[in-house]
């Protein structure tokens, strides 16, 4: 068994300030007092906060091409529309209700028709995305939502083995 701590990167990201804005994204490389007490300021004003799960390796050192992210999304908080050349990504709710979003020319400004077009997810719910499609979640409530999404390197199916053996 792995137990994932030095990997942990935390990012708080305040959904109030542009791209760049000095205060708009603050990373915290572990856990701890310090990343502890940052986080729940921020929740107070009502910031995304995402832990990173990346580098991860095995016991016997093997790199493994996966990323795991749990994120808390502030309520009404659309985040940016984006895409992965490379990986699939799989989210699952794990606490309130989400929407997502798949489009090739709306903007987050567009919340109307995003919301018109999007599909909601509650707990316990997944979605998959594909590699290169253009895509968002927004949390379309009044209280934070929170999702763990998984992104996996982009390998034929094939290539995995039927590898549940009981012993």
């Amino acid at each position: 068994m792995k137990i994932i701590r030095k990997g942990l990167e935390v990012a708080i990201i305040n959904p109030k300030k542009k791209i760049g804005e000095p205060g708009q994204y603050q990373s915290f490389k572990s856990g701890g007092t310090e990343t502890a007490k940052a986080v729940a300021a921020a929740k107070m004003t009502g910031c995304e906060i995402r832990s990173y799960y990346k580098d991860l390796i095995t016991l016997n050192g093997e790199v493994v091409p996966a990323k795991v992210i749990v994120t808390e999304i502030p309520p009404g908080h659309i985040q940016p529309f984006h895409t992965h050349d490379n990986v699939h990504e799989i989210t699952v709710v794990d606490e309130g209700s989400i929407m997502a979003v798949d489009s090739n020319d709306l903007k987050e400004e567009d919340r109307a028709k995003l919301l018109e077009i999007g599909t909601v997810l509650e707990q316990g719910d997944m979605v998959i995305e594909d590699p290169n499609v253009r895509h968002t979640v927004l949390n379309h409530t009044g209280h934070y939502a929170t999702l763990t999404t998984v992104q996996v390197s982009r390998i034929k199916v094939e290539e995995f083995s039927a590898d549940w053996k009981r012993t």
